[in-house]
């Protein structure tokens, strides 16, 4: 990977969207605010002698010298954003602010290090301290805990002491883990005090084994108005002492305690050199590894900011950020003719931005600015010159509107906007609306008319919506190998197409009816298909049929136990129901009997029965087989949504759990290929039947299956009897065998099955998800509730209190509208003296308090939020 790049010289059209490093002025503002600094801090002539009260100080007037200036030169910057037509300007003027203000926390901060040090070796002493009294505690609590379980073995028998030995012996479990930790933890310390006590960090140390980096944006050196201040920090722990790299790690705690007392919040990650950086392989945080790639040196050593780059280079998973990318990129909302998240929508920043990330990628080049990645692109013959130049022009006009939306409301929203009939409301960052562009017309002279602005912006939300796309079409015109445990397969990955499947390299070529004549091989391909979201080229498709006659009943019986292994691999990845669709696609000519026959009919022939069967159509929308897939798809999607706004309920479900309900869901409707029986009753035992006829036995998961087929629509039937809503709970908890995983796996099979039967059921599912809602806060206080009660009687007790909750919301409420209709006094408080003395003499300290909530609710100027919150307080 290369970490220098510099092309720029070859495009001089694209100067002006450059940002150039200053070193001598970003000294002068530093020397400068280190000054006012000492002059602040000299008078105070506080005794260094006690360490917390002497950084405390410290801090405090870093805070208030740092917070006052920040505020002055960011009013200079969004004052002078009014007169600029280059936005990139503004942006250079914020990034160098910011590194300034960086670079002065850092020199404020490392005047402090001894004192620090001091501060380390008191938390370290006490914590030594601590750790020495609890081990001999825990060490005697598990004698005691070892002596009742000798007790209670001592009478097997009896249940209750066999519970008993459960409790003791978690007990003891736990605490043996704890003193292996304290243990542990105090070996480290005794060895760390006195090597913090030696260690000498000089300046130079400091700068040669830590490197602060700006990422995001503002690596990019294009911190907008509303960008994060995202920060990095690195260190070099290889070649410190643990008492180095301790007081290496409490200074950089130090900068950003420093930081944030002033204001100035940051979304900061640290990392060492050495440490494993596997973890953002994840799709989830993958992300995080293009910040750090295109990242920006603010302080310390560039070689160990090259070093962390190579590092996360090392383990970027291409196909795997290619295809994350890309699903983020078709994602984008396409925004409408007068309404656009300048960030997020098709055509914003974000569009651009995922094709360069890609483009950096492929080409293993990290530019840190994205002028100078088009110049890449250029050079690359990706764009032409005029393309890089239409680029930067509708960069340099989004982050206009960007930078003028999150400064409109505290910077530019004046009498004059009010006069002009606009409203404070309609003003949100990132957001360009009717308000913004009224107001930005309005404040900056840029555009004649509001013709000429809509032309304008319209043209370069255009040409970022073309260009990005044309960008990822010719930059994923390419083909990629990937390697298998006795296969390879050929990836066109801007088709998102397998154009090919052979034999390993270096071994004779073969027929695809050879490479797969071992079935586990054939799934680990649609495990691969699974994870990926790859279809087939009709050629594959068409050549894999062979594989239909090959893959008999007996070679399923021979081989059973992998292909139950490598199935649940399959249901387990994040796109099973494309690898479905794809075995249900491949298929033979009808034979005599008019009877499909499928690859997945090869594993499950029931399923040969299901495709392009069609039952209830004055319900279903679809076959039963194209009805089926897309509940499974949607499984995975409700999967998502539960672990993106339950989170802890998400956590309960372990991989046997998600695995049961996507085989709940592909055999909820199987029973419907005979016709002459209950669906949910004979789904049951032909979907058990055909698990273990591919290798599965285990009882457990028969029986959620069988759980889910039979209830598929149940929940989705109680959640319509509002009426009877107490009953329905009660049937809901039955059902479920009052265990929580069930209500989830219930909630998320009946949705995903309601969700796929039509269009109309798709808009229409608010009552079950409120449903669901109910359930879960009921169940939850069930859990927690120590009364002894059946579910029935729980249910009752909770809606009473739910009622009585609301009538008495509802007495407070009209009490409030009475008293603003007439007055608090006559209204509320005399009556109240009269009722309770000494209720009304403690409301006589916060009287004052609620005489002016009462008049904020009289004037009835607040709008609803600040009316509701207005009206919880009183």
């Amino acid at each position: 990977m290369e970490t220098n790049f510099s092309p720029i010289e070859n495009y001089p059209f694209l100067s002006p969207f450059i940002f150039t490093e200053n070193p001598e002025e970003l000294e002068v503002h530093k020397e400068a605010l280190l000054k006012q600094l000492e002059e602040v801090w000299r008078p105070l002539a506080i005794d260094s002698c006690q360490s917390m009260e002497y950084l405390t100080a410290r801090e405090k007037v870093f805070a208030g010298v740092i917070e006052e200036y920040y505020r002055e030169q960011y009013k200079k910057i969004v004052e002078s954003s009014l007169c600029t037509n280059n936005s990139f300007d503004t942006l250079s003027k914020n990034t160098r602010l910011l590194d300034s203000i960086i670079h002065t926390a850092f020199e404020y901060g490392f005047a402090d290090l001894q004192i620090l040090k001091e501060r380390i070796k008191e938390d370290l002493k006490k914590e030594l301290l601590f750790k020495k009294r609890s081990l001999p505690k825990k060490k005697k609590k598990l004698g005691l805990s070892r002596t009742q379980i000798e007790k209670v073995e001592s009478n097997p028998e009896d249940p209750d002491q066999r519970q008993m030995l459960k409790y003791y012996e978690s007990i003891e479990a736990e605490l043996i883990h704890e003193i292996e930790n304290l243990s542990e933890r105090l070996k480290e310390l005794e060895e760390l005090l006195p090597q913090v006590q030696k260690s000498e960090i000089k300046l130079n140390l400091l700068l040669n084994h830590l490197v602060v980096f700006a990422r995001g944006g503002y690596g990019r050196a294009e911190l907008s108005f509303a960008s994060d201040r995202d920060l990095g920090y690195c260190l070099d722990t290889q070649q410190l002492s643990a008492g180095e790299s301790e007081i290496c790690r409490q200074f950089i705690i130090h900068i950003e305690h420093l930081l944030r007392e002033a204001g100035i919040e940051t979304a900061h990650q640290y990392f060492e050199l050495n440490e494993d950086l596997s973890r953002f392989k994840d799709p989830s945080v993958i992300h995080t590894i293009p910040s750090i790639l295109e990242s920006r040196v603010l302080i310390g050593s560039k070689d160990l900011a090259n070093a962390l780059k190579r590092r996360f280079f090392q383990i970027l998973p291409y196909e795997t950020f290619v295809l994350s990318q890309i699903r983020d990129y078709n994602d984008r909302t396409v925004p409408d003719l007068s309404q656009m998240n300048l960030k997020e929508d098709r055509g914003g920043l974000r569009s651009l931005q995922i094709p360069l990330w890609l483009s950096a990628a492929t080409f293993g080049i990290f530019p840190s600015q994205t002028a100078e990645m088009l110049a890449l692109l250029i050079q690359k013959r990706i764009i032409s010159p005029r393309q890089g130049y239409k680029l930067c022009q509708a960069l340099e006009f989004l982050y206009d509107l960007r930078n003028f939306s999150a400064s409109a409301k505290e910077y530019h929203f004046d009498d004059e906007a009010r006069e002009s009939g606009l409203s404070e409301k309609d003003i949100q960052s990132n957001i360009i609306n009717d308000a913004t562009e009224r107001l930005y017309l309005l404040k900056k002279k840029r555009f004649q008319s509001i013709d000429d602005f809509d032309r304008y912006r319209l043209q370069m939300v255009n040409h970022i919506q073309d260009l990005s796309q044309a960008i990822l079409q010719r930059l994923l015109d390419r083909t990629i190998v990937r390697t298998f445990s006795n296969f390879q397969v050929v990836v066109h990955l801007g088709k998102r197409l397998i154009v090919e499947v052979n034999a390993l390299e270096g071994l004779p070529q073969v027929p695809i009816s050879l490479i797969f004549n071992d079935p586990t091989a054939l799934l680990e391909l649609f495990e691969y298909v699974g994870q990926s979201e790859y279809d087939l080229s009709f050629e594959l498709k068409d050549e894999m049929a062979d594989l239909i006659r090959i893959i008999t009943p007996d070679v399923i019986s021979s081989n059973r136990t992998q292909i139950a292994k490598s199935f649940t691999k399959l249901m387990l990845t994040p796109f099973t129901a494309n690898a479905w669709r794809i075995m249900l696609e491949i298929c033979e000519p009808i034979n005599a009997e008019s009877q499909p026959r499928t690859l997945i009919g090869c594993f499950i022939p029931e399923t040969n029965k299901m495709r392009f069967l069609l039952r209830n159509l004055a319900y279903h929308q679809h076959p039963v087989c194209v009805h089926t897939l897309n509940a499974l798809d949607r499984t995975q999607k409700e999967l998502d949504r539960l672990k993106k706004d339950y989170q802890e309920l998400y956590q309960y479900l372990e991989p046997k759990h998600i695995l049961a309900l996507k085989w709940g869901i592909l055999f909820h409707d199987v029973g419907k290929i005979d016709p002459q029986t209950d669906h949910e009753v004979s789904g049951t035992s032909i979907a058990v039947n055909a698990l273990e006829r591919i290798g599965y036995d285990d009882q457990e998961l028969f029986t959620l299956v069988s759980l889910l087929i039979v209830h598929h629509t149940t929940v989705v039937q109680l959640s319509r009897t509002s009426a009877y809503f107490d009953q329905a709970l009660q049937s809901f908890f039955e059902i479920a065998d009052r265990n929580l995983i069930n209500v989830i796996l219930l909630f998320l099979c009946n949705i995903s099955d309601y969700i796929s039967v039509s269009e109309s059921n798709a808009h229409s599912t608010r009552g079950l998800r409120t449903f669901f809602e109910e359930t879960y806060r009921v169940f939850a206080e069930m859990r927690s509730s120590k009364l002894q009660e059946d579910s029935m009687d729980f249910i009752q007790t909770y809606l009473d209190i739910k009622k009585n909750d609301l009538e008495s919301d509802t007495r407070i409420d009209l009490l409030i509208n009475k008293s603003l209709r007439e007055n608090i006094e006559s209204v509320l408080l005399t009556p109240l003296k009269k009722i309770n003395k000494e209720e009304r003499k403690l409301l006589g300290k916060s009287e004052d308090d609620l005489q002016v909530l009462w008049r904020d609710l009289k004037l009835g100027s607040l709008d609803k939020q600040g009316t509701d919150q207005t009206t919880d307080k009183f």
